[in-house]
């Protein structure tokens, strides 16, 4: 048992002592939290940009089936009949755009955007989202009952309360959720760590196997010259 112990504390001690194991160990968690940040963080001003009708220059609106109140037309926002009339505008600045809402909206929910095509994914999805947006507020607009409106308009939220067994009232919050978050980082890092010291110990092992048998087929001459 002894000998055992002072292999594995041959090998620990080996392995640590390399500047790879520390550099692999404590740069890939803060390069997945680096990552995570920065990718959060980009997907939440992404989110902000698209909803942001700023974002084109004028926002043609031809309203065939007659669901958008006149007041909504204001810059960026621009009403007109035809597409022909703004086509050449579109196709020549990417930063006009049409939205159509043809006579048959109401039965199939279906409207039409027009714009210039320059592979810009996020710019493309940013219309449907203003489209949407302007059908919405049109028809809360109609609503009379101004609690409908701040209803519909609005996003609910929650308060959770419990009771523990002696019958005491505590209200939930983001404390519950820290153990787990904590537990699931530590489990992560304990993995990386020995699956890390795993494959370091299984790579040497194979290299001395591997000269072990190297010295055992060929012969001295053969290996010095």
């Amino acid at each position: 048992m002894k000998k055992l112990f002072n292999v594995a504390k041959f090998e620990y001690l080996k392995t640590v002592k390399k500047a790879s194991f520390w550099a692999s160990t404590l740069f890939l968690p803060l390069f997945i939290g680096f990552v995570s940040f920065v990718s959060g963080y980009s997907s939440i001003d992404s989110m902000e940009k698209m909803e942001n009708m700023e974002t084109f220059s004028t926002i043609y609106v031809i309203d065939e089936a007659k669901i958008l109140p006149d007041q909504m037309f204001v810059s960026p926002l621009k009403k007109v009949n035809t597409l022909e009339e703004v086509k050449s505008d579109i196709m020549s600045d990417s930063q006009k755009v049409l939205i159509k809402i043809p006579n048959n909206f109401l039965s199939d929910l279906k409207y039409e955007v027009y714009l210039k095509q320059e592979g810009d994914i996020l710019r493309s999805a940013n219309v449907p989202l203003i489209a949407d947006s302007l059908i919405k507020n049109s028809a809360i607009s109609t609503i009379q009952n101004e609690a409908s409106k701040i209803i519909l308009s609005g996003s609910t939220s929650s308060t959770t309360f419990s009771f523990d067994k002696d019958g005491v009232m505590k209200q939930e919050g983001f404390e519950q959720f820290v153990l787990p978050i904590v537990s699931l980082v530590v489990f992560f890092m304990a993995v990386f760590i020995s699956s890390s010291f795993l494959l370091q110990s299984v790579s040497a092992e194979k290299e001395n196997r591997m000269i072990e048998t190297m010295l055992s087929i060929v012969d001295k001459k053969s290996l010095m010259f």
